[in-house]
């Protein structure tokens, strides 16, 4: 296979744009010749960086397993948990990813996200609450702690460290993390991975004390009923942050980030006050009766409300990002980029499927990839130029980048 000159901004065999320094294409494999005395140079920094990214992660991750273990000791039971925590998580992150339906970020970054939360956010939390917790002991005593530590000092502690990944994220990537709805889902899946890592010490827990029907009954409670409790805490403060980011008011600026954080810490402290209530008259009574009736009434005044508010926000997301396409997308139609249907289809929130369907019958396998890719890529340029005169991304990159998603939508178009 022929090599192409390094830097290009397109791969002339597949016509996906290479990543900056890439040795070989991506998509196709086609070698990138790197200019002469550029072969073997090291990478300095960014490869300092990302091992100690490495070190750090692997870190947390052995931290992780050890409070786990360090909770419930029994392999068997371990074992049930975590296949109870981790059986729903890819069903509940595609439906979390798939309220992003036009800007699609690099995988890897939301992968980021929810790696955060499953050992980062949950070491950090876990070593601050022993420590406030050892505290209010000593100075408040035993019976308020107990209290505290769920209702105060968990809310608090939680939604810090979670939120301390949507702030890495809102300050390293902000053409990534560009509006609301890039606030929701970086949000909700940071929750996502924390909620799984926590649900196999409960899991565990049930599974020690009555086996696999208690930990199944203790799934039903948090893996169904509640299974988006963390996701719409922490979902907040995203949110407050990608308003912050897309809107021009000062106003929005302060209170955006505040008030979501609040928002979250609050929605947290509530729903482990019911928690508690609950507990405690589960233990009164001896039934979990109580427990079957109250937690999802719970669910259903407190999480099942937030949840209807973050889906108003999406969908105002959605139709600001159609907002977007109208504006951005009508000089590549008079320039012959985008085709009249396309950009009436964007623009007017119309699903896509009935077209890619036709081409699917009419085009094979092949012609219906190249419609969806084709889709997303109009509204990838629509969301780069709206970057680039936001001043989210450097200009010259911006320009580059805008230049090879035409000519990719132009070889798209070509395979139909």
């Amino acid at each position: 296979m022929a090599a192409v000159p390094f830097g290009s901004e397109q791969c002339p065999h597949c016509g996906v744009v290479p990543a900056p320094a890439a040795l070989y294409c991506g998509q196709c494999g086609t070698a990138l010749v790197p200019p002469p005395g550029t072969v073997g140079a090291p990478c300095g920094p960014l490869v300092a960086g990302l091992g100690c990214g490495v070190v750090l992660l692997l870190g947390f991750a052995l931290t992780t397993l050890a409070i786990l273990i360090l909770n419930v000791p029994d392999p068997v039971a371990l074992f049930i948990a975590m296949a109870l925590a981790t059986l729903p998580v890819g069903l509940y992150a595609l439906l979390i990813i798939s309220l992003d339906r036009y800007e699609k970020d690099a995988p890897w970054l939301p992968a980021l996200a929810f790696v955060w939360g499953a050992v980062v956010a949950v070491v950090m939390s876990f070593i601050m609450e022993v420590v406030l917790e050892a505290a209010g002991r000593a100075v408040l005593g035993a019976q308020v702690t107990e209290v505290g530590g769920s209702v105060v000092f968990a809310p608090w502690t939680e939604e810090f460290f979670k939120g301390a990944a949507l702030l890495v994220l809102f300050l390293g990537w902000k053409a990534d993390f560009d509006d609301v709805l890039d606030g929701i889902v970086f949000g909700s899946l940071v929750a996502l991975g924390f909620a799984m890592t926590e649900n196999v010490i409960y899991y565990g827990s049930a599974a020690r004390e009555g086996g696999l029907a208690s930990a199944g009954v203790s799934f039903v409670l948090r893996g169904v009923f509640g299974a988006f409790g963390h996701a719409t805490y922490t979902a907040f403060f995203g949110a407050g942050l990608g308003w912050a980011r897309e809107s021009a008011a000062p106003l929005a600026k302060a209170v955006g980030p505040v008030g979501g954080f609040l928002l979250a810490v609050l929605n947290h402290t509530l729903w482990n006050a019911i928690c508690d209530i609950v507990d405690r008259l589960a233990e009164h009574t001896q039934s979990m009766t109580v427990v079957f009736a109250s937690l999802p009434v719970g669910h259903g005044m407190l999480t099942l409300p937030a949840m209807v508010a973050l889906l108003v926000m999406a969908w105002l997301g959605w139709r600001r990002q159609r907002q977007v396409m109208d504006v951005w997308l009508a000089d590549e139609v008079a320039a012959g980029v985008v085709t009249p249907e396309e950009y009436d289809l964007l623009t007017s929130g119309r699903a896509s499927l009935p077209i890619e369907l036709r081409m699917l019958t009419r085009g094979g396998g092949r012609a219906w990839l190249a419609t969806r890719r084709l889709f997303r890529t109009e509204a990838q340029l629509a969301f780069e130029k709206w970057r680039l005169a936001r001043g989210f991304r450097n200009a010259t990159v911006g320009r580059r980048r805008v230049g090879a998603l035409r000519r990719q939508i132009l070889a798209l178009r070509s395979c139909f």
